[in-house]
């Protein structure tokens, strides 16, 4: 088998090279280092990254983002300097590793190359075991690629991934750091809780304007917003609920002259009867939308009386961005949605918006009815916010200076409550931070009174003392996942770690500034 490696090295290199078609159209090699000034966004190294190199790169990056999310694409969302700036980086890496495995000298022989080529199921054989040199070739010929390229980026990608292993090995966790945090996370002590009673400080808590104001003024990364839109929208049927398609219909959708008993085979097929709704809402979707208009045209902000003669019902969504996010209802997930509900002359005068398709068989409208800008919010806007937020934090505090007084009379040999276990890995009722405080009590001090304060509650904890080990060890099945998570923790803050060093060596520049905005046509 090696002496086929030998003999078919550039077939091979071809090979490779389509397992790494991604890497190809992204990777590191012919890099030019002839550009103006102006023209690098990066030095790293000997090499430049052009400004004509990155928005190559970062076109098609655009373009794999909108076949993977279709409908869901938003070109703005990526279109942003932070964007730009992040994906700058990522290229700064590949090239440096790229800088790194020439320095290093790293190689990948004949044994790699072969193993690479034997482990992939997509690769043809013929009869006799061998790889498929006439399918290998037709693979270069269609992806346009040479065997030249093939030679330099296919190795230098195996290499790459080399030296990616080399920079993440170094943090496994040693025999003596696995036994550590294994008697860290299984250790499980018993606690007993009383919790305070919040209520008799609420009277004696009174929050001024001084302190609302320094409050928001020391939080303006909390209450600047992005641009919101609050919105009343109603989805549309264009047909009656549970409409039953005529024989009309079935003709019109498929054409032709279908006889009784086609229609009946139509009918009975779940499939072919939805197509036919589809087909028949479609053809009427206009005619509604033109009624919807000249409806909206006589009344433009009742949109209760757009939704009553037409079948639907009006919804409200508050915040709503024209990034779309997190928690949107299916109607207005659609970018095409949002923009026509949140976009046009119709905003400012809180109008009702022109309908667009919302499903197969549903238009929507909407309108704007609170449009908040972007930037930092007015104080009056967040007003009662921070007025329960400091109110919160000053009535935690008087009940927990209260109860650390109290604790300096009990006895914590006293039971306070019904006993509970407490540990990392158990589902516990009391925060990480609270867990901490009872593992910190050192056990020759058990037991002990303590105070604990959650985000809105105080109670008096005692730490009566630890569970036998066996018992903890039961407690603890999420163990063997903690300590891989730690581990995989600590190989990525790793790279983490040898990348910075790896580009400070190579002395990299970033030229952000000369970073233009993306090519709306193509997008």
């Amino acid at each position: 088998m090696f002496d086929f490696v030998h003999k078919h090295k550039k077939i091979i290199q071809l090979i490779l090279a389509v397992l790494f078609v991604p890497f190809m159209f992204s990777g590191v090699s012919n890099l030019s280092s002839d550009a103006t000034a102006a023209d690098v966004v990066a030095k790293v190294g000997q090499q430049d990254i052009t400004a004509a190199m990155f928005e190559r790169r970062y076109q098609q990056y655009i373009d794999a983002k909108r076949v993977a999310l279709g409908d869901a694409f938003d070109q703005s969302a990526f279109d942003t300097p932070d964007q730009r700036i992040l994906f700058l980086n990522e290229m700064v890496n590949q090239f440096a590793i790229s800088e790194a495995v020439k320095a290093g000298h790293l190689t990948v022989g004949d044994a790699q190359v072969l193993a690479a080529l034997l482990k992939d199921p997509n690769i043809k054989r013929d009869a006799q075991g061998n790889v498929d040199r006439a399918a290998y070739e037709s693979l270069l010929k269609n992806n346009n690629l040479t065997e030249a390229q093939y030679e330099s980026t296919v190795r230098a990608s195996l290499a790459e991934g080399l030296l990616r292993q080399m920079a993440t090995s170094g943090f496994s966790l040693t025999p003596l750091q696995k036994s550590t945090l294994t008697e860290l996370l299984t250790r499980v002590r018993v606690v007993e809780m009383k919790s305070v009673d919040l209520t008799p400080y609420m009277d004696k808590v009174k929050v001024d304007a001084t302190q609302v104001e320094q409050y928001y003024k020391a939080h303006t990364a909390q209450f600047t917003k992005t641009e919101s839109f609050d919105v009343d929208y109603a989805v549309i049927p264009v047909l009656p609920a549970n409409y039953v398609p005529t024989d009309d219909d079935i003709k019109a959708a498929f054409g032709g002259t279908p006889s009784a008993e086609d229609i009946d085979k139509v009918r009975k097929d779940s499939a072919l009867l939805k197509e036919v709704v589809s087909k028949v809402a479609a053809s009427k979707m206009e005619g509604v939308a033109k009624l919807i208009d000249e409806a909206s045209g006589k009344a433009p902000q009742d949109l209760a009386a757009i939704a009553s003669r037409f079948g639907g019902t009006v919804e409200t969504f508050k915040n709503l961005s024209r990034e779309g996010g997190a928690h949107l209802p299916d109607a207005l997930k659609s970018n095409e949605v949002r923009l026509a509900l949140i976009t046009g002359p119709q905003v400012a005068a809180q109008a009702i918006s022109s309908p667009v398709k919302a499903n197969g068989t549903s238009l929507i409208v909407g309108r704007v009815t609170k449009q908040t800008q972007a930037g930092l919010l007015p104080l009056a806007d967040v007003l009662a916010e921070i007025e329960k937020t400091l109110k919160q934090e000053a009535v935690l505090a008087l009940a927990r200076d209260e109860a650390k007084k109290q604790i300096a009379g009990m006895n914590a040999s006293q039971s306070i409550g019904p006993k509970m276990m407490v540990g990392p890995l158990l589902n516990n009722v009391l925060s990480s931070k609270t867990v901490g405080q009872v593992l910190a009590v050192a056990s020759k001090d058990l037991p002990q009174l303590l105070v604990s304060e959650e985000s809105n509650s105080v109670s008096i904890l005692r730490v009566v003392g630890e569970q036998s080990a066996d018992t903890a060890a039961d407690k603890s099945n999420a163990l063997p996942s903690s300590l891989q998570q730690w581990s995989d923790l600590s190989g990525v803050l790793q790279q983490r770690a040898y990348l910075q060093q790896l580009r400070e060596r190579l002395g990299v520049k970033l030229y952000p500034e000369r970073l233009g905005s993306l090519d709306k046509s193509k997008v």
